[in-house]
């Protein structure tokens, strides 16, 4: 109910120039409880590996803000952010691409509950139009991963 309201709503409130976050925000007082968010054990703070590209997402309580990249590997996708916020199990947005394109992203933590919150699934959509939606899904790059190598 809820994403089928911000589908509806959120074209309008990106061209008045609003942008996402001010709409998490705003929406009808929309603040995640704690029974709504994600437990404190799971962020979506990080870099991502995505079947997108790489996005790299900040997390401050229920808001997200972030930016993504094709790069070589899939260069039809150009760079771009995003903005989105928690709600329920879900972290619904926005996201607007260097090409002027925009459109909406839906992704789902999956298995929160057991701790380990390193891979999500979802969908993203052109012109917040259902008609037009496709996969996206990541997994969250370890912090092990960015150690340099030492030569001995």
């Amino acid at each position: 109910m809820f994403r089928m309201f911000l589908r509806r709503h959120l074209n309008a409130w990106l061209w008045l120039g609003l942008g996402a976050v001010v709409i998490g925000s705003v929406l009808l007082g929309l603040t995640a409880r704690p029974s709504q968010a994600a437990p404190a054990a799971c962020t979506w703070t990080g870099r991502w590996l995505t079947d997108r590209g790489t996005m790299v997402l900040r997390q401050e309580g229920d808001v997200i803000d972030g930016t993504f990249v094709g790069g070589a590997t899939y260069p039809e996708f150009p760079g771009g952010s995003l903005q989105g916020v928690i709600f329920e199990d879900h972290l619904l947005g926005a996201w607007t691409d260097t090409a002027g394109q925009v459109g909406g992203f839906d992704f789902v933590m999956v298995e929160p509950g057991s701790g380990v919150c390193d891979y999500f699934t979802g969908s993203w959509d052109i012109d917040f139009d259902a008609e037009q939606t496709a996969a996206w899904n990541g997994d969250l790059v370890k912090a092990a991963h960015f150690l340099p190598l030492v030569s001995r």
